[in-house]
């Protein structure tokens, strides 16, 4: 093991360059009129099957922080190709939301489920079974 003895010029940059660092990861990016937070967000549906015209269950959490955050849900094929607008949430002041959507009239499959926060363009995803409807 080798020890180094630093000055204090050294100790003062070394300091200086932790603060600088700390502050880049905990400050908040501004991006137009909100906020955008480094988060990791979540969806949650239930159940995660239903044929279409039943309702759905959703939540949704780490989203931008601030009330009224706009999260737009969109349908998509497995292969994430783009199918339609499926509903806009608004989240609270912790990022969170809890709501209904009903499932659109479509073909019968596996998709996933894509919200969107239309703030800070982070995403989370969930598979969502469509099974046909029962005549």
């Amino acid at each position: 093991m080798r020890k180094t003895t630093l000055t204090n010029s050294h100790k003062i940059t070394l300091i200086i360059i932790t603060i600088l660092t700390l502050s880049s990861i905990l400050l908040p990016v501004s991006q137009g009129k909100k906020t955008a937070w480094k988060t990791n967000p979540k969806i949650f549906i239930k159940p995660k099957e239903g044929a279409p015209g039943d309702t759905i269950a959703i939540r949704g959490m780490h989203f931008t922080p601030i009330s009224g955050t706009d999260v737009t849900l969109y349908l998509y094929t497995m292969d994430e190709i783009y199918i339609l607008e499926v509903k806009e949430f608004n989240t609270d002041s912790k990022g969170r939301f809890k709501d209904t959507f009903t499932i659109p009239a479509i073909y019968a499959g596996e998709f996933l489920l894509k919200a969107v926060d239309e703030d800070s363009e982070f995403t989370a995803t969930t598979p969502l079974a469509i099974i046909p409807l029962v005549p």
